[in-house]
């Protein structure tokens, strides 16, 4: 039942799309046909780009083998804060182009605490059971769909409490060492502007106070990690 409600919803998103693009393309520039058409064409451009969110922050840990200055709470909070918007926007069946790289940025937030286990040489047991939490006591409550259904309206306060500690441990991390090591600032500007365009388009696509304030949260957080880049710029990590 869940996969035809799903159907028939994509169903009548493309025709509301394409009549919308019938509309504007034989000179009818309706209002709110521009404004979907432009919010649509933003989410699918966050989706394609989000291919590159996280690749400036690995390349530069690989390459200079090293974490140094960058948190792993943040690392674990942002990977379960992503696949919990995921799992949220899937249950709630809304257009993909509201949160499709979402399921891309969770694959790359993975990838980054791989790469932390490695060059900061986490312990076996460690591992072990991070990936069985994530993967068994996470993921698949969230996507088999046990969850009650009065846990899914409150999904978006827990990601804003997630972006909170995934955010706030990073911006302490970054004062307490008056540097920002090795995070990226390319990733970091992207997140910026992609938190920024979500809330642009959850605000012209869905009725979802709470899921804007996530947005806009999250865009103060990151605003705040950018301007700590620039101020920090170059500026090793001290040695205790």
């Amino acid at each position: 039942m869940r996969l035809l409600l799903l159907l028939v919803g994509l169903s009548w998103a493309v025709s509301t799309e394409q009549n919308c693009f019938n509309k504007v393309t034989s000179g009818d520039y309706d209002l709110d046909c521009l404004k979907l058409l432009f919010s649509k064409g933003l989410g699918y451009g966050m989706v394609v780009a989000s291919l590159m969110l996280k690749l400036p922050q690995i390349q530069k840990i690989l390459a200079s083998k090293s974490v140094e200055g960058i948190s792993l709470t943040s690392f674990y909070f942002e990977t379960l804060g992503f696949s919990l918007q995921t799992s949220y926007n899937v249950h709630m069946q809304q257009p993909f182009s509201t949160y499709g790289e979402n399921v891309i940025i969770t694959v790359q937030c993975l990838l980054q605490c791989v790469l932390y286990w490695s060059f900061a040489e986490v312990s076996k047991s460690h591992v072990l059971k991070a990936v069985v939490f994530f993967f068994g006591g996470w993921c698949l409550p969230l996507f088999l769909e046990v969850m009650p259904e009065n846990f899914w309206p409150v999904v978006p306060i827990i990601g804003l409490g997630i972006n909170l500690v995934v955010k706030g441990t990073q911006i302490y991390q970054n004062f307490k060492n008056k540097s920002t090591g090795q995070l990226s600032f390319i990733t970091n500007f992207l997140n910026l502007a992609g938190t920024a365009a979500r809330m642009l388009t959850t605000f012209i696509e869905l009725s979802d106070s709470f899921l804007l304030l996530n947005y806009g949260a999250g865009s103060l957080l990151n605003l705040t990690i950018v301007l700590q880049m620039l101020v920090y710029w170059k500026t090793p990590v001290k040695q205790e």
